[in-house]
């Protein structure tokens, strides 16, 4: 299990940014060894994974102003390629809408997930699904919140990895 994430970053547009795209969001960082070094690079030979999960758009959406849906949508595409070119076309890709945002940005990735037909990318949906007792800092999910979001993918992911 390898996991990658950078609180704040966004798909295209980081937390409080001003505008509707930031200079370095999260796709910007993911290439990386040490995230804070733009010349260290990760050599993606050493781990190919079964599955990529990705929860990207909370903070995209959660502040104003928001990017444009087609500018969203096509950094998707461009990041799902991304991986594809890092990790192969028959690598899984399990799209989460996760449970600190809602629509329009669920949306969004339903658009991503349905523009493949079903082949290889999948939709993932934790919206709505967290209470106060599973907010830790700033409404992130806390121990208990990771544990709801698992006992949900978990099913989703497992129906398409032939987990049974």
């Amino acid at each position: 299990l390898h996991v990658e994430s950078w609180s704040g970053k966004g798909l295209v547009r980081n937390y409080k940014d001003p505008h509707t795209t930031s200079l370095h969001p999260f796709p910007s960082y993911y290439p990386r060894l040490l995230a804070n070094d733009p010349n260290s690079s990760w050599n993606f030979s050493k781990f190919i994974p079964d599955a990529v999960v990705i929860n990207l758009g909370t903070n995209d959406y959660s502040t104003q102003p928001a990017p444009p849906p087609t500018v969203y949508e096509k950094a998707y595409h461009t990041f799902l390629d991304f991986l594809w070119g890092k990790y192969g076309r028959h690598t899984p890709m399990f799209l989460v809408c996760g449970p600190m945002i809602g629509d329009p940005c669920c949306e969004y990735v339903q658009n991503v997930v349905k523009s493949y037909n079903g082949k290889g990318v999948y939709y993932v949906n934790l919206k709505g699904i967290l209470t106060p007792a599973d907010w830790g800092c700033d409404q992130h999910p806390n121990v208990q919140g990771h544990a709801k979001m698992a006992a949900l993918t978990i099913p989703v992911v497992g129906k398409y990895m032939n987990w049974d």
